[in-house]
């Protein structure tokens, strides 16, 4: 359930009740990053809290006493670990043999006598004559049962639960109790409900009604709802959310779901063709989401239409549909060096039947002084078009032009992104079908991929942008790690360079607050 380091930190807090971060570096030995992201993880618990005015964290007195007491007593980090926590709690109702508990959690049997054998030297578990119990202390078995109320049927705190419409509950609404808020009424005969309560946005009606849905006919209003509000979803946050509530993998099915893309689980939902049909009451065209092949022959006609010779750079999911690694693709991302090559490429597009849209828009999003385009055409991917900064994040630079595959067709040069920079790009973006596409690279070109040049360029980004993307890269392969069971080589490196980074951030907040105290 908990790392050790996340243990140490919270069982380092009860002894405290309060502490600054200085006082749990200071008692724990651990770094100013991993007491970062033990607090980032307890406090998304519900299980610690910060006060804004102090910049101190508390721990409830209750809970904080118990844990001192329970501390003194047992090995709480083998506990409470992911393995120890699964077994203890299988416990809870009656002593067990070590093959029932390898039934009941699904671990194999050499693990589940392994964790055993680690719960009895904690002190928290008993054997005799065949079978395992915990051992006889109700403020144990009170901290367990807990902690498993408070996961419910899933993780972060929360426990979701539907009732029947008009029985009152604590808690707020959540999951399909609150799709018509986003434009979605369906007929319940539940209210689902989220304890404690909590402010429910749009990426938590997602999450929760995943979480809740009990049949593909309910996965199907589900795919629905996400349809009618993918353009209000905040992606990054939704991703955030599924992996906090470990439905991570059901999140990024749902997304592949809803372009009609195939999917590892097809049983979650009813057919593809049978939820289009039900969409198109609530006004919802998964059509214009579905993706959409292409071929070198969409660029040998770009090429024809430019009046002089363009430099051309392919990225993202068009890239990955010529080289074979997908079937299609919703849009296709280009960027130019030059404003100029820029408005040579607009105009060809025109001359295709392609039209802009929200340019004035596109450009206050991205906070752009260089020119950028989305254009549409019906029947046909759209195209995100930028000038050498890519969505306001990474630059275009003579590294990814030297690397990148070059294709010529008529006045068009096109400079296919090597597949380093795919997933460099597609790590640092916010959307989920990218985290899906980094996988399926991962999957068909397995050990040819050189993670040192991503690595490498993220160096060269820093210095070209003045701005660190280690964070979100980061992320990407923590996500990628837990849902594919995968060891990616640059992690342990991309760890070190967060820390330095957050290093860097605590000590520049700490001079500008020296700067303001009086002299």
């Amino acid at each position: 359930m908990f790392s050790k380091n996340i243990t140490k930190v919270l069982l380092e807090l009860a002894k405290r009740n309060e502490s600054s971060v200085k006082d749990l570096i200071d008692g724990t030995r651990l770094s100013y990053y991993q007491i970062h992201r033990a607090l980032r993880f307890l406090e998304k618990k519900g299980l610690i809290r910060r006060i804004s005015k102090t910049n101190k964290y508390v721990i409830d007195c209750f809970l904080g006493d118990l844990l001192v007491e329970l501390g003194e007593k047992y090995d709480l980090p083998v506990v409470l670990s992911k393995g120890g926590y699964k077994v203890a709690t299988t416990l809870l109702e009656k002593p067990k043999t070590a093959k029932e508990i390898s039934e009941e959690t699904g671990l194999s049997y050499r693990h589940t006598i392994r964790i055993l054998g680690t719960l009895t030297l904690s002190m928290a578990v008993k054997y005799e004559r065949g079978v395992y119990f915990l051992v006889d202390d109700p403020k144990l078995k009170l901290f367990l049962e807990w902690l498993r109320a408070r996961r419910g049927r899933i993780v972060a705190g929360r426990v979701l639960k539907r009732v029947p419409i008009g029985v009152k509950v604590e808690g707020s609404l959540t999951g399909f109790s609150v799709f018509w808020r986003w434009g979605v009424p369906i007929q319940r005969v539940f209210d689902y409900y989220v304890t404690p309560s909590m402010e429910v946005g749009l990426e938590e009606a997602i999450v929760h009604a995943l979480i809740l849905a009990e049949n593909p006919q309910e996965r199907g209003l589900v795919a629905i709802f996400y349809a009618k509000n993918i353009d209000r979803v905040d992606r990054s946050k939704l991703q955030k959310l599924a992996r906090e509530y470990g439905v991570l993998k059901d999140v990024l099915e749902l997304d592949a779901f809803i372009r009609g893309l195939k999917i590892e689980r097809p049983s979650l939902f009813p057919p593809w063709e049978e939820v289009r049909e039900q969409a198109r009451a609530y006004s919802v065209d998964l059509e214009r989401l579905r993706f959409r092949p292409i071929s070198d022959e969409f660029f040998k006609r770009l090429g024809a239409k430019l009046e002089k010779e363009v430099r051309v750079f392919l990225f993202g999911g068009a890239c990955m549909v010529l080289r074979g690694l997908k079937d299609g693709t919703k849009d296709i991302d280009l960027a130019v060096p030059t404003k100029e090559e820029y408005e040579v490429l607009v105009k060809a597009l025109k001359k295709m039947g392609y039209k802009s849209y929200g340019v004035v828009e596109v450009r206050r999003r991205l906070r752009s002084d260089e020119p950028v385009g989305f254009f549409e055409k019906e029947g046909f991917p759209s195209i995100d078009l930028y000038t050498y900064r890519i969505a306001d994040k990474l630059v275009l630079s003579e590294a990814m032009m030297r690397r990148a595959e070059v294709k010529k067709y008529g006045n068009l040069v096109l400079y296919l992104a090597s597949n380093e920079d795919i997933i460099l790009l597609k790590s640092v973006s916010d959307r989920l079908r990218d985290l899906l596409d980094i996988e399926i690279m991962i999957k068909k070109l397995r050990t040819s991929l050189k993670w040192s040049t991503i690595l490498n360029e993220l160096e060269m980004q820093k210095r070209l942008t003045r701005r660190h993307f280690c964070f979100p890269l980061l992320q990407t392969v923590e996500a990628l790690e837990e849902k594919m069971k995968v060891k990616i080589p640059i992690k342990r490196k991309l760890e070190y360079l967060v820390e330095e980074h957050m290093s860097e951030v605590e000590k520049e907040v700490f001079n500008k607050e020296q700067e303001k105290l009086p002299s």
